[in-house]
């Protein structure tokens, strides 16, 4: 009887090539797609920041109404412009939305009503340079100023990596710092679970931490998402969570939920939202109270 043979070196690196396709494969159709559909569709924070090698600018005017006769307007603008005569890589980013953005609550709205503009609204200039641009990585760096006087410069970094788990769920770790001129240094750390049901189905879990040099606490959020997508114009996210800051020990300033419907209704670059929300802000007795709320968003986006 003959001794089987060993494998030889030509099977075992065939062997490995298929892993590897097959790995790449399952993450860029299987997985990546259908959750960058949600993130591209949807226009969060986190699709600011995964914006491929293209130019966008996506203008966004809210309209909110919270319980009391409380009212919110204002419009975002958001430009990440290529430069690719100066470089591929390099992009410049005019915004006027805070960069360093979490998910956050309208506790401060319900509390404060009417919001005018403010120092803090006022926009941003500045180039990001693209450094790691992969399905899995993802590393830029940033450096400008905020359109105000005196001038406020300040330097940026971000960094984002996938950890796949299965073919259907992954961990998205992402982490930011920025220097500010007279402001000091601030820290945002994010850490998400994603699991696919279908190409139509997605449960997010996302949570947040945010340092900032001036303080000693810091501020956290925890949310539990579940986006669909009813067709290819419409699609539904349900939310429910919670924020608060940590004083010695963690302290839920707010809790939320939300149904927000989202549609595009003119070609691909216009959409409408709708989101009813309850909220229940602490109050400085430490009670919680539910004060209801419904936004109207109308965004308009323009890319090549």
């Amino acid at each position: 009887m003959r001794a089987s043979e060993p494998p030889r070196e030509e099977d075992t690196g065939d062997e490995q090539l298929r892993f590897w396709d097959h790995t790449h494969e399952f993450i860029s159709k299987g997985l990546y797609a259908p959750v960058a559909w949600f993130d591209d569709f949807f226009s969060d924070e986190r699709a600011l920041e995964e914006v491929p090698a293209r130019s966008k600018v996506r203008l966004r005017s809210d309209l909110r109404f919270s319980e009391g006769g409380q009212a919110y307007m204002r419009t975002f603008l958001h430009a990440s412009i290529r430069l690719p005569k100066a470089s591929k890589k390099l992009k410049l980013i005019i915004s006027d939305e805070d960069e360093d953005a979490v998910p956050v609550t309208t506790g401060e709205l319900v509390k404060t009503g009417v919001r005018n503009a403010t120092d803090a609204d006022r926009a941003d200039v500045g180039l990001r340079y693209n450094v790691l641009d992969t399905m899995l990585s993802r590393l830029h760096f940033g450096s400008g100023m905020k359109a105000e006087t005196p001038l406020s410069p300040y330097v940026r970094v971000y960094y984002r990596h996938l950890f796949p788990l299965t073919e259907v769920s992954q961990i998205r770790f992402s982490g930011q710092a920025r220097v500010k001129h007279n402001e000091g240094w601030r820290n945002t750390l994010q850490l998400g679970v994603e699991r696919l049901f279908s190409e139509s189905n997605i449960l997010r879990w996302s949570n947040a931490v945010v340092l900032e040099a001036s303080d000693v606490d810091y501020n956290w959020s925890s949310y539990i998402g579940f986006q669909q997508q009813i067709s290819a114009r419409n699609a539904l996210s349900y939310t429910l969570g919670m924020s608060g800051v940590s004083d010695r020990r963690l302290i839920v300033e707010n809790y939320r939920a939300s149904i927000r419907f989202r549609r595009n209704f003119y070609k691909g670059w216009v959409f409408y939202e709708i989101e009813p929300a309850n909220d229940w802000p602490r109050d400085d007795f430490g009670a919680y109270s539910p004060v209801a709320s419904i936004a109207f968003r109308l965004e308009i986006q323009f890319g090549r």
